[in-house]
């Protein structure tokens, strides 16, 4: 009777998962996400990274899933992702693997996946790190229609620093990282070259109520900062800086999936 609970279980929320609805990703996240992450920890032996591994399979998933058939596709979907993530981490530098992550051009017929998207619409980076200025966007779902910040906004500080697993990422370790990241890039607009430490944009992964609330004001003023920064610069002959600073957007994409699956994961 357990056994034939379980696949029914997972037949309802496959269904729920292949129509779209959130609810379907969130029940296999919470049975797969675990298990995957120890094994992946285990695997390369850094919790930063694993995380990211495990996340980033999860939002592969979910960008690819009209291509899914079955419960079964999603476990073996996760797990051969992840071990070739991990053969990659091995296979190049930790600040290279960080950023070779989720490239959606990797993805065969990526654009079969954005449903009722219109050429004439730019992506508006407000999407991504606040929320879409209309009704149509482009990556986030339109309702509730919440970017980075103000998907961080409707948390407290102690669902900010719950792990779903021991040892893993938390929203505000994501958070710091992206504000850190964001001040990392102002720095080259300022004609700087700095040498950024990794592994310093992780420090953070607990916060209390005011220091979760400045963190949450920090990242707002580093965007705005480099909304500022991107509409002064004149000169974009510099192919490297164009595709860094374009490198923000997926980027940001990233953590936005993987901290809405942790407010999903600790509510």
């Amino acid at each position: 009777m357990r056994a034939e609970t379980i696949y029914n279980e997972k037949t309802f929320y496959f269904t729920k998962f292949s129509q779209g609805d959130e609810k379907g990703l969130e029940y296999f996240y919470n049975r797969l996400y675990p298990s995957l992450f120890y094994k992946r920890r285990r695997y390369i032996k850094d919790d930063t990274n694993a995380a990211s591994i495990v996340s980033e399979a999860f939002l592969r998933l979910w960008l690819i899933r009209n291509s899914i058939t079955d419960p079964n596709h999603i476990e073996t979907f996760l797990s051969d992702t992840t071990i070739e993530a991990c053969k990659s981490y091995y296979r190049t530098s930790s600040h290279n693997f960080q950023r070779n992550m989720l490239r959606l051009d990797e993805i065969e017929n990526y654009q079969e996946f954005m449903a009722g998207y219109d050429p004439e619409q730019e992506l508006d980076p407000d999407e991504l790190y606040v929320g879409p200025a209309s009704n149509y966007t482009w990556v986030i779902d339109r309702y509730p229609g919440h970017g980075f910040t103000k998907a961080i906004a409707q948390i407290d500080a102690e669902q900010a620093s719950t792990p779903t697993v021991e040892g893993g990422s938390t929203i505000a370790a994501h958070t710091e990282h992206l504000r850190w990241s964001i001040r990392v890039a102002l720095e080259f607009f300022d004609g700087k070259m700095p040498s950024p430490d990794w592994a310093e944009s992780w420090r953070i992964r607990e916060v209390n109520d005011q220091e979760w609330q400045k963190l949450q004001q920090d990242l707002l003023s580093a965007y705005e900062d480099l909304r500022t920064a991107i509409a002064e610069r004149k000169d974009w002959t510099n192919q490297q800086f164009r595709q860094g600073t374009l490198a923000l957007i997926p980027h940001a994409a990233y953590h936005l999936g993987a901290i809405k699956q942790l407010i999903i994961a600790t509510s």
